[in-house]
């Protein structure tokens, strides 16, 4: 079964592949990456948050909130996050850009919260 959902480019990051720009809120799928690892690419992209769940223009697809993940509890310090999301081969520089809400849903989404 293919993968039906929508992605964009994350807020502050860009792309060039395949002959294309993709700047800031713009669509973006996996053959925006060339070669045999360009769905590992853009899965990498994924769990990093550099490539997010969305429609062009901003908001999901139904212009709802996105669950409500931004209210994720966790007894977990700031330090220890950036820890987990280390683990996830996030960079230093991309946990630095998130906030803790952001944090919290990135690592919820990889399984590292619950």
């Amino acid at each position: 079964m293919a993968d039906t959902k929508k992605y964009v480019v994350a807020k502050g990051c860009a792309f060039t592949g395949n002959k294309k720009s993709y700047k800031e809120g713009e669509a973006i799928d996996a053959s925006a990456f060339a070669g045999e690892k360009g769905a590992d690419r853009f899965k990498d992209f994924i769990k990093t948050g550099k490539i997010i769940e969305g429609v062009p223009g901003g908001g999901t697809e139904n212009n709802e909130d996105d669950g409500g993940d931004d209210n994720i509890e966790t007894s977990l310090t700031r330090a220890e996050m950036e820890t987990l999301a280390l683990e996830l081969n996030i960079k230093p520089e991309a946990i630095a850009k998130f906030d803790d809400a952001k944090l919290k849903k990135v690592l919820k989404k990889a399984g590292k919260l619950n």
